[in-house]
């Protein structure tokens, strides 16, 4: 489907604002970066995938060895995704619709002993589903303070829209003052202004910094000494324990 995006004008003499529609093809999805799930943990190759890309030879400094076999980890992982959890929103949905007649048929013959048997394997294997794909989706919502439950999945998928629409730039308006909907021309707009920015004389670079740095909130003196007392590790470690789950600390 296309885009569409409004844009409410001046209301001029009237008593309403108008608004000028505009429909745009849909955009071509970007490539995401690399975030790991949750759900990957529950299947029983986790382990060893991992044991794989992180025992691959490489040679090199530390920081290099670490980059590259978290290359190969990250691999691995994406395998794993494609071949097992690429549809698992899709198969949750169909297991929950082959459960649903059986559990008719069950209760308008509740002693039928076929029915039984079919409704436990089912209901196992929509369990199952269910609850990977409510892992997938809390966690793309980030809605980390939502219990897992059945009622939930409708709600991280409006809260995994609300995200996509936020972080969008549909529209941007040019240095000539007109608005720009086209995708690769927002994105050249960027380009100008910090080519603009940071590709002058140093001087004027350092002035332009500054003048954003007093604009913006800043450190006193007193906590610009805190941040630069010596810890120890076991002050760091339940620090690090605190990072949600969801949260991935970087190599720094």
């Amino acid at each position: 489907m296309p885009e569409c995006n409004a844009r409410f004008l001046i209301e001029g003499i009237s008593d309403h604002c108008p608004a000028k529609m505009t429909f745009t093809e849909e955009r071509q999805r970007s490539r995401r970066s690399f975030q790991l799930c949750n759900v990957w943990t529950q299947h029983p190759q986790f382990m060893s995938i991992v044991k794989e890309g992180w025992n691959y030879n490489v040679k090199g400094c530390k920081m290099f060895t670490a980059v590259k076999r978290l290359k190969m980890l990250k691999r691995g992982l994406k395998t794993l995704n494609t071949q097992v959890f690429h549809n698992i929103v899709t198969e949750a949905n169909e297991d929950r619709n082959t459960l649903k007649p059986i559990q008719v048929q069950l209760q308008r013959c509740p002693t039928n002993v076929e029915y039984q048997q079919a409704e436990i394997s089912v209901y196992q294997k929509f369990r199952q589903s269910s609850y990977l794909a409510e892992v997938y989706l809390q966690q793309r919502s980030k809605a980390t303070r939502i219990r897992l439950g059945d009622d939930n999945t409708k709600y991280f998928h409006s809260i995994i829209k609300h995200r996509k629409l936020k972080q969008a730039i549909t529209q941007l308006k040019d240095n000539s003052g007109l608005w720009q909907t086209d995708p690769d021309t927002i994105a050249g707009i960027f380009v100008d202004y910090y080519k603009n920015l940071l590709g002058r004389k140093e001087i004027e670079r350092v002035r332009d910094f500054n003048s954003i740095i007093r604009n913006g909130n800043r450190l006193s003196e007193a906590q610009q000494l805190e941040i630069m007392q010596f810890f120890l590790e076991r002050e760091a470690k339940p620090t690090m324990f605190q990072i949600d789950n969801n949260k991935s600390p970087g190599p720094d």
